[in-house]
């Protein structure tokens, strides 16, 4: 074999290989499915069996942690002037370590609690539960995802029997948001009273901490009666609010400034920051607007005419364009636009839309595309209206890949034909088709069918935060048999969780910990600005402390897992002012350095095959 023909070889293997491992973001080969319903029912059902019920489930959803290693789950039984039941459970993304977080026995037809799926804080070690008893009260429940905190915010109220016999102490609750860093959370709290005029929401803002412990009241009747629509700014420094007015406030309770204040019966409501927190967008009088934080600058980028408050209002990931729609009554066809945030270029992207047929409209995580479903059909298309692709007919929903290279979507298909169903046919029979899932390039090309159970049907449910794995629902045609599919991708490296404290003081000794999927990493480097401060010992663990403030991006690399990273404050000790130098409080176990993850061993054994041919050959 010549020297030639060996390089071809070699270049062909990588050309093969390399979806697969160089780039992770290409690779779409499942490699397993894990089911939920597997893992849990056992336990869930057993629970339904104390509680006297016997129902199908009604409901099995899925969130998964910040860093993609673990997922909460809520399994239900819901029955409408019944009793139900509600399980929420902890486990990691390969299936293993589930526990319980609460359950809703004792449950009674007049104090039916029910508990709705929460979402996690940026740090991954709080989660946060909607829970509420129809018509009688709506509140959230922080946890701790191991099951050692579960408390009503606000509330010293512990336990699911305790909040039954106090559900009328509780106040109503919405609008709960995490701070960026996790650390704490704003929520919006008060009562619904009843007048002359018919019911009246009386509510005001507060900040809680990362255990629901109420820090501090950020509003009053002075300001607003009923507050509404919170949001963090993304240096979680400020928070926008409104009523009938917008305002601003720091996260502190210190500098509230009143920025609009609106006509009677007209709600200023809030839309959204600028990337560097400069501007507010909100929405006022049919019209779009934004305004300085200080005040002193206010423009129009959308007017009010042909335009209604409840119509597609989205600002792009890096917040320079916006798409909304028009329209001048409800039967009359809207259009679709997209217009620089600044209320510049204004483009028309559709034409002549059927009033309220367009539905989740969304950009792409790189801004580049925007994604819609127009009469059940999605398609994509070019932010300068161009490129305009069909992805599914019949569609349900989509789900953006995290780095826009890909789409995942539900469509329903011919059993026989293996072909999209089009909308306009009438409800599919069980016997003819079936709902599955997909992921395609955004252009509509490389489409590959990801669930091929033709006697099942599927539904999209959301990418883990790492890009390795998607969820997706599973369930009979009548609704029944329901599951939560986890489908792992090939190609990905094991995920890599970094823990450390959301701040320290300098010289404060602190731990940095490592796992896998709730497992220690050992030997795991960890670094910052490229600079390797330790390795970790066979718990996961390094000891460390930072004599100089500033804010610290810690990284840990091992090889065969995925690349984990955690933000660190270290506040100021006025006593270690004299320090400027960064050192390590623990000395780290002797072993070699982990390289940093690259092309992993693939790469490695053909280069070595290939060059044991070439010396064999000389």
């Amino acid at each position: 074999m010549s020297i030639l023909k060996l390089c071809f070889l070699f270049t062909a293997l990588i050309l093969v290989l390399a979806p697969a491992y160089a780039s992770n973001e290409n690779t779409l080969r499942v490699e397993n499915i894990t089911s939920v319903s597997d893992i849990i029912d056992s336990h869930f059902f057993s629970l339904a069996k104390a509680a006297k019920i016997d129902a199908p489930r009604a409901s099995l959803f899925g969130s998964w942690s910040p860093d993609g290693s673990r997922l909460l789950i809520v399994s239900a039984i819901r029955q409408l002037g019944d009793v139900g039941l509600t399980a929420t459970y902890v486990l990691n993304a390969d299936g293993t370590d589930m526990k319980e977080i609460a359950s809703t026995l004792n449950n009674t037809r007049s104090k039916s609690l029910d508990m709705g799926l929460g979402s996690w804080n940026p740090d991954g070690n709080r989660v946060v539960i909607f829970t509420n008893i129809f018509r009688v009260r709506d509140f959230f429940v922080i946890a701790d995802p191991d099951g050692t905190l579960f408390s009503v915010i606000g509330k010293n109220f512990t336990t699911v029997d305790s909040i039954r016999e106090n559900i009328l102490n509780i106040e109503w609750q919405r609008d709960f948001s995490w701070s960026p860093d996790g650390t704490k959370a704003l929520i919006v709290m008060g009562f619904i009273t009843k007048n002359d005029a018919g019911f009246v929401t009386k509510s005001q803002l507060y900040v809680v901490d990362k255990n629901g412990f109420i820090l501090r009241q950020l509003t009053n009747e002075s300001i607003e009666t009923d507050v509404r629509n919170p949001i963090w700014s993304h240096d979680g420094k400020k928070i926008a609010f409104n009523g009938k007015n917008l305002w601003v406030i720091n996260e502190d309770g210190t500098g509230l400034k009143q920025l609009v204040q609106s006509a009677e019966n007209i709600y200023a409501g809030t839309v959204g920051w600028s990337p560097d927190d400069s501007k507010i967008f909100y929405q006022i009088d049919n019209s779009i607007r934004a305004i300085t934080v200080n005040g002193t600058g206010t423009f129009e980028i959308v007017s009010s005419e042909n335009r209604t408050m409840d119509d597609i209002f989205s600002l792009s990931p890096d917040g320079q364009k916006l798409l909304f729609t028009t329209s001048t009554s409800e039967k009359v066809a809207s259009k679709l636009y997209v217009i620089d945030s600044d209320g510049g270029n204004q483009k028309l992207l559709l034409d002549n839309i059927t009033s309220r047929n367009v539905i989740s409209v969304g950009w792409s995580p790189k801004g580049d595309k925007i994604a819609f479903i127009e009469d059940d059909n999605l398609y994509t298309i070019n932010p300068d209206g161009s490129g305009r692709a069909t992805i599914a007919l019949t569609s349900f929903k989509y789900a953006w890949y995290l780095s826009g290279d890909y789409i995942a979507f539900s469509s329903t298909i011919d059993k026989k034909t293996r072909r999209d169903v089009d909308h306009s046919r009438f409800w599919p029979k069980e016997d003819s088709y079936t709902r599955q899932v997909f992921v395609a390039r955004p252009d509509g090309t490389e489409r590959v069918r990801i669930t091929q159970n033709d006697q099942s049907n599927y539904d999209l449910g959301s990418w883990s935060p790492d890009g390795s794995r998607l969820l997706v629902d599973s369930f009979g045609y009548n609704f029944d048999k329901m599951d939560l599919l986890v489908i792992k991708f090939s190609g990905y490296d094991e995920v890599m969780s970094l823990y450390v404290p959301s701040s320290v003081q300098q010289g404060e000794e602190f731990i940095v910990e490592v796992k896998s999927m709730s497992k220690p990493v050992e030997k795991a480097a960890i670094t910052f600005n490229g600079k390797e401060i330790g390795i970790t010992n066979e718990k996961g663990y390094l000891n460390y402390s930072f004599k100089e403030q500033g804010r610290y991006l810690l990284n840990a690399t091992k090889e065969g897992y995925r690349v984990a990273s955690r933000l660190l404050i270290v506040k100021e000790n006025t006593q270690l002012s004299g320090y400027t130098n960064i050192t390590a409080t623990a000395i780290p176990i002797d072993v070699d350095t982990p390289k940093t993850p690259g092309f992993n061993s693939v790469f490695s054994a053909i280069l070595l095959i290939v060059l044991i041919i070439l010396r064999r050959i000389r």
